[in-house]
């Protein structure tokens, strides 16, 4: 008698709940309190529940489910597709494939795991513009191939001379290449240097862009009694000859042959030089000069004790200090919190 009549109570104050499963499923199971299903409705009683169910390609489904008071209910669960097996190639080879800030490796890959969806990857790789691009992963545990072409980030610039033979330099970088001939340029701004023994030097700037061919005019390259070529560490130092400016390292320089010169070196924050030089005829004389960096000490005193020194916006720590800075502007800020701050501009001299 009393199985009977919790049967009755059951199916009295139970709720009828159908569940409909994106894609259909192969199995489904119920826990959580008792139940009955028939043709795919549910009589379950109120309260909290948890519905697993597989599909093939899916990922198993684990899910929470609260049937609530009223007598019908209908709920649509949806399953997540497994990740696709993906092989990765480009051209050329090597690139980088980044997918959510994360480094897959470089091509060619394999075996690589990718959520079903449209995914987004990014391929990158010296020489090469980077590309991102949205792939369709088919998922399902599906094998799957992406097949990438990345454009090359180069122009073809092409040199003349006059006379031929002149060596090809790109911001002082040796190519390799003789003129008559055609360097590959990376895109953006950069200084090309004609060079031949016994010749001024020709340099100038160039802008190019990727996949663009450019021919220059013609160089006519000047014959020099003698040249005078000018390095410094750091470069970027200007330089006179006989007190005429004649611009920054590294510098080539026609001179007369067996005449005397003098060279000054100077640098915001360096110590100056000055070098007397000469040069035979049809020589080619390296001048190389290391600058000394000139700096003096700036004491800090600050109360309280506890304050922060930051010189240049980068901090320093405590501002009770004796720093050594270059002979150039500097900013220096003392903070600490619940103060006013102190802020002030020096430049230290050497020494």
């Amino acid at each position: 008698c009393i199985p009977i009549l919790v049967i009755v109570w059951f199916l009295f104050t139970a709720k009828s709940v159908r569940l409909e499963f994106s894609p259909p499923v192969d199995s489904v199971s119920v826990s959580g309190g008792l139940s009955f299903e028939l043709g795919g409705v549910y009589l379950l009683r109120s309260g909290d529940y948890r519905i697993q169910a597989t599909a093939q390609g899916y990922e198993p489904l684990d899910s929470p489910l609260t049937i609530g008071g009223a007598r019908n209910q209908s709920f649509v669960l949806n399953l997540t597709k497994l990740p696709g097996i993906v092989a990765i190639n480009s051209a050329p080879e090597g690139a980088l494939v980044i997918f959510q800030d994360t480094e897959l490796g470089t091509t060619p890959l394999r075996d690589v795991h990718l959520p079903a969806g449209g995914v987004e990857l990014s391929f990158s790789t010296p020489r090469y513009q980077p590309l991102s691009t949205i792939v369709d992963i088919a998922g399902m545990h599906q094998p799957q191939s992406i097949d990438v072409t990345l454009l090359p980030d180069w122009a073809d610039v092409s040199v003349t001379s006059i006379p031929s033979g002149a060596e090809i330099y790109i911001d002082d970088e040796v190519t390799g290449v003789t003129t008559p001939g055609t360097v590959e340029v990376m895109t953006g701004e950069h200084e090309i240097r004609v060079s031949m023994a016994g010749h001024r030097s020709h340099r100038q700037r160039i802008l190019v862009a990727a996949q663009e061919t450019l021919t220059l005019e013609p160089i006519t390259l000047q014959q020099a009694d003698g040249l005078l070529q000018v390095t410094t560490v750091p470069p970027g130092a200007g330089i006179t000859l006989n007190g005429n400016f004649e611009g920054v390292s590294p510098i080539e320089i026609a001179v007369r042959s067996n005449a005397r010169y003098r060279v000054a070196v100077f640098k915001a924050g360096y110590a100056g030089i000055e070098r007397s030089v000469q040069v035979a005829s049809n020589e080619q004389k390296q001048l190389s000069l290391a600058l000394r960096r000139l700096t003096g000490d700036v004491v800090v005193i600050a109360e309280p004790a506890d304050a922060q020194l930051y010189i240049d916006g980068r901090s320093v720590g405590t501002a009770n200090q004796t720093v050594s800075l270059t002979t150039e502007a500097h900013r220096l800020e003392i903070r600490r919190d619940g103060y006013a701050g102190y802020s002030t501009e020096i430049v230290p001299r050497d020494g």
